[in-house]
């Protein structure tokens, strides 16, 4: 089968010739252009996300728990910025806080990379986590835990809250 328009046999053409008159009249039909393909055309670079900017952030165990807004040294790119950062209330350690568009430079006019920063929360000497609960051990003697008995206990932010142990309460 030859395409319409083209000859084979006499016209003195060969199967190379059938094929590049194909390319040409695609790339004409495709590109609308002078019938190149586009073979050896410089085609413009697609646009590129910038550089994410890691860093890391050690925050006492109360700070972490009220949030704290601190400025943050970051290199990256050849250059070195200050990037104001929230933390928020409540940041367990590990946690990652991203500040989206912050990061390094897009390519080509692409979207600049974000800010990626690891909380490092320093532990605390009385009070603990498990999970999003904040916990406390509690001493009681074996009479308190048997009887039951009312204690006055200190919150991570202030103060103090008065609680009752229930009778016959276990370890």
């Amino acid at each position: 089968n030859v395409p319409p328009g083209f000859t084979m046999g006499d016209g003195g053409g060969d199967v190379s010739d059938m094929f590049r008159m194909m390319f040409e009249q695609a790339g004409a039909a495709q590109h609308g252009g002078d019938g190149s393909f586009g073979f050896g055309q410089h085609r413009p670079a697609r646009p590129r996300k910038g550089q994410n900017l890691l860093g890391q952030i050690t925050l006492d165990w109360d700070d972490a728990l009220a949030g704290v807004e601190t400025t943050l040294r970051m290199d990256g790119g050849g250059r070195s910025r200050e990037v104001t950062v929230r933390i928020p209330a409540g940041v367990k350690d590990g946690a990652r806080v991203k500040i989206a568009g912050k990061g390094g430079r897009g390519g080509n006019g692409g979207p600049s990379g974000d800010v990626i920063v690891t909380v490092n929360v320093h532990a605390h000497e009385v009070y603990g986590r498990s999970g999003s609960d904040i916990t406390l051990e509690l001493p009681v003697t074996f009479a308190e835990a048997a009887l039951g008995t009312k204690l006055t206990i200190p919150l991570p932010l202030g103060g103090s809250k008065r609680i009752r142990i229930h009778a016959g309460t276990s370890s």
